[in-house]
Formats: C-alpha cells, sequence, structure tokens
C-alpha cells in the first residue's frame, strides 16, 4: 500500500490558528495535551508520519509563521502563508490557492505526487497519509471522512450530498435530519483537482470569535465550500473514536481534558 499509493501523496496540515480559545499564547499546534506524556498536537500528528520521505506542507498564518517554522525547525518540513482579511486571518478556504501561489503544487507535481490529503491541525486523531482514506480516492477526486454527530445542534458542519458534495457550517445551518453525517476536515483529493480549485473564487462567511478576551465579527473563507466543485466524490462513515477529537475549548466539550481522553481510550 505505502508503495503504491502513499507514496504518491503528499500531506497538507492547516495551522493557521491561535491558541488563544485555549489559553495558549502561540500557535494552536504548539499546544500540549495534558496526556501522561505531554506532546504538542505538531509532534502528535507529525510522529504518525511513518514515510518520513512523504512531503508535508504547514499552511500557517501572517501570526504564527515565524512561532510555527522555529518550533518545527528539526522537521523536514514545507511551509507557506495563509492570507489576511481585515486584520485577522482569512481562514482555510484558500489554502490551494496559497499552496500552488508557492509553488509547491508545481514541485510536487514534478516529484511524482498525485494525491493530497488535508487534515486540521487541532484533531490529533488524524493520520498523515491515511491509507484507508487515500485508497478511497482511488476512482474520485475527492474522498471526505464523515463522523456521526453527537446531537442536532452539535458545533459541526453537516454533510450534504447528491450529484454534488458540500458541507454547511453548523452556524448557519437550521434543523436537518439527524442521520446526516458531521464533517471532519479530513479529505484526500487529487492534485488536478487542487490545481482547478486554487482558482475558484470563494464565498466570504462571518465567523464570531473571541479574540483577546474579546468577541468580534470577521470575514473567512471555508475550506469546504470547494467541494462542490468535485466531479466526483466518496464519504467514508467514521468511527469518531478513533478519527476525530477536535480540539476547539478550554474546558467543556471538545477541550483539552476531552481530546487527551480520546487519545488514551
Amino acid at each position: 500500500m505505502r508503495h503504491s499509493l502513499e507514496t504518491k501523496t503528499g500531506c497538507l496540515i492547516l495551522a493557521g490558528g491561535q491558541g488563544t480559545r485555549l489559553g495558549f499564547d502561540g500557535p494552536k499546534g504548539c499546544v500540549e495535551l495534558p496526556i501522561l506524556r505531554k506532546k504538542t498536537l505538531f509532534q502528535i500528528l507529525l510522529e504518525k508520519v511513518k514515510d518520513k520521505g512523504g512531503p508535508v506542507a504547514i499552511m500557517t498564518s501572517p501570526l504564527n509563521h515565524e512561532a510555527t517554522v522555529d518550533y518545527l525547525k528539526n522537521f523536514d518540513l514545507t511551509f507557506f502563508k495563509q492570507g489576511m482579511e481585515e486584520g485577522y486571518p482569512d481562514g482555510n478556504g484558500k489554502a490551494f490557492t496559497y499552496f500552488c501561489a508557492a509553488g509547491i503544487w508545481d514541485k510536487w507535481n514534478e516529484m511524482g505526487v498525485k494525491y493530497l490529503q488535508v487534515i486540521p491541525v487541532d484533531n490529533p486523531l488524524a493520520t498523515p497519509f491515511d491509507e484507508e482514506l487515500i485508497a478511497a480516492n482511488q476512482g474520485v477526486e475527492l474522498a471526505l471522512r464523515g463522523v456521526k454527530r453527537r446531537s442536532l445542534d452539535e458545533k459541526i458542519g453537516v454533510i450534504f450530498q447528491g450529484e454534488q458534495l458540500w458541507v454547511e457550517e453548523y452556524s448557519e445551518v437550521g434543523q436537518v435530519d439527524e442521520d446526516l453525517l458531521g464533517n471532519t476536515g479530513i479529505f484526500s483529493c487529487t492534485m488536478d483537482f487542487v490545481k482547478r480549485a486554487a482558482a475558484v473564487a470563494l464565498p466570504q462567511h462571518t465567523v464570531r470569535k473571541k479574540v483577546n478576551g474579546k468577541w468580534i465579527s470577521k470575514k473567512e473563507y471555508f475550506i469546504f465550500d470547494l467541494f462542490p466543485y468535485a466531479n466526483s466524490f466518496k464519504i467514508l462513515t467514521s468511527d469518531r473514536k478513533k478519527y476525530f477529537a477536535p480540539l476547539k475549548n478550554r474546558s467543556g466539550p471538545d477541550s483539552l481534558i476531552t481530546v487527551a481522553k480520546a487519545l488514551m481510550t
């Protein structure tokens, strides 16, 4: 499997966020989880890379780029920055645009990379070069991991599918069928799709976030808005205990404690 598929795959970790909501002053990927041997989100993800020659790129933001590069200086990685919108990072939606503009697509394409796996840095249960996901990508442009939602009001994007695949953000979707899966943000796609999607003009979303103790409204682009442009797709219904434990809050659901417990079970 690794020789036939993984060696043709690159991995992109979306890591433009800060750890302010978690009480941490620095890149979110540098947040330590309270497990037996404390490790950061970056450590947990990168230690799962079996093929050390597999290309891995990290998308940072202008706010955390230098700190991220310095922290990961002993890893063989490629870095590039997302943009800003009204003084704040502009979300993950234009990741492919920045990836291509930085020349990484051209370099990896010359190396023979055919697929790109995308994972958010805040989910330590994700696996770079996920064999099952890469295999699911064969014959389609995009393969996405979905999970059963805990409840109708869980703060997770909802996956819809028909002739197209699309996701609606939890803050924008109304009451929908409880059987619809939640979006993990873990997906794999062809490099041809990456190149085509890089030119797509995406809609902006207004997001409410707490920054330095104050609630603000900011504009962001979401990468799942690219999903409808995939000509073919596959959804993997995944066990969230194995694949999905996002770190979003300092306490309560999806917090340092709950994510640490998920890692240790």
